[in-house]
């Protein structure tokens, strides 16, 4: 990135009467314009296999396999200030625009066991535990910069810049999850659950299949700086998931539930793009959002014929989170003196599912 507003002119080195770089103009910008859009997902589908014994002891085991295919895009622009003799000007507009490419593939296993402690009473309870997620990943960059070429302050030209920053493929390993969860049944008519899942981000690990940028990095496969980011960056995620459903009427359920999330960032996290981590050398983006609380609620109806079954449900997400275009500090701080943009990532879903049993 710093590269890229070098060569189109965006940062140029003030030289003082023996030569030196003192200073970098401009340094300053008078209006400001950020848009990102993504699109795209992962698609999951999963394999498993279970049985019970006696109706009081169940066991699963489930193979998750996972398609990736991400895409976003981001165009922030300023209007640049310089000075003239001591005085502010505006030199013009600076654009960035900026694409990135996630593909890739990942798999997981998950096992899980359900016990009934006492044959005569319905309560039961559950754990289970699912392995990270291994994932091969390719991402690629796309990044065009026009900026003014300025000098004494005045914008004498344009000058644009593009570059297909070559693709870097890399290994993603997720977290460890354990679920603890507890469920009963009460005259046939409501069932109530309980879930508690826990998951430490702060463990995600990179690897590269052929990557020797740094002889040291246990011979380039392991992605030390990442790590240490994840480290001072991430933290345990905690979930909580409650549900109800009552028989209103024969084949005829009502459900309700809610879900809650802890925040998956430390409240002073940032992007630091200034590591030894090779994985910089294929990013573009310079913004961030530190995540919060995550809350879903849901509202349901449900059929079950001898056949025939559907079911229809609303959900309601929000979650909020302090957005940063990019990060800037004081020397010898380092949380970011820009003030951050409170944002509410607020979703509405309808869902329908309908079956038939043969």
């Amino acid at each position: 990135m710093g590269y890229a507003g070098y060569q189109s002119y965006l940062i140029d080195a003030e030289e003082s009467a023996d030569g030196k770089s003192v200073n970098y103009l401009p340094s300053e910008a008078s209006r400001y314009n950020y848009r990102r859009a993504q699109w795209g997902g992962i698609h999951e589908f999963d394999f498993n296999v279970s049985f019970n014994f006696k109706d009081r002891f169940y066991a699963g085991l489930t193979v998750g396999c996972y398609d990736v295919s991400l895409k976003s895009g981001v165009v922030y622009g300023e209007n640049i200030i310089g000075y003239d003799n001591g005085n502010r000007v505006d030199i013009g507009p600076y654009l960035m625009n900026s694409e990135e490419k996630l593909s890739g593939n990942g798999v997981d296993v998950k096992l899980g066991f359900i016990v009934r402690p006492i044959e005569s009473n319905p309560f039961r309870i559950g754990f289970s535990v699912s392995t990270p997620t291994f994932y091969n990943l390719t991402q690629s960059n796309y990044l065009q910069m026009t900026s003014p070429w300025y000098d004494n302050g005045s914008a004498t030209a344009y000058t644009e810049y593009e570059q297909d920053v070559i693709p870097i493929d890399y290994k993603l390993r997720t977290p460890w999850r354990i679920n603890l969860s507890a469920a009963t049944t009460i005259e046939n008519i409501l069932a109530l659950d309980l879930e508690y899942e826990y998951a430490n981000y702060s463990s995600t690990n990179v690897r590269y299949n052929t990557y020797d940028y740094y002889d040291s990095w246990d011979n380039g496969t392991r992605d030390y700086a990442l790590d240490t980011e994840a480290d001072e960056c991430l933290k345990g995620v905690h979930t909580f998931k409650v549900g109800a459903e009552a028989k209103i009427a024969k084949g005829l359920f009502l459900r309700a539930g809610y879900n809650y999330v802890s925040a998956p960032h430390k409240q002073d996290a940032f992007l630091n793009l200034f590591t030894n981590s090779p994985s910089y050398l294929a990013a573009t983006y310079t913004d961030y959002v530190n995540l919060g609380e995550l809350h879903r609620g849901t509202f349901g109806l449900g059929y079950r014929g001898k056949h025939f079954y559907a079911d229809a449900a609303y959900q309601y997400q929000t979650q909020k989170g302090d957005f940063y275009p990019f990060h800037y500090s004081s020397e010898g701080t380092i949380t970011n003196d820009l003030a951050a943009t409170s944002v509410n990532f607020k979703r509405n879903n309808v869902i329908l599912t309908i079956g038939y049993k043969f």
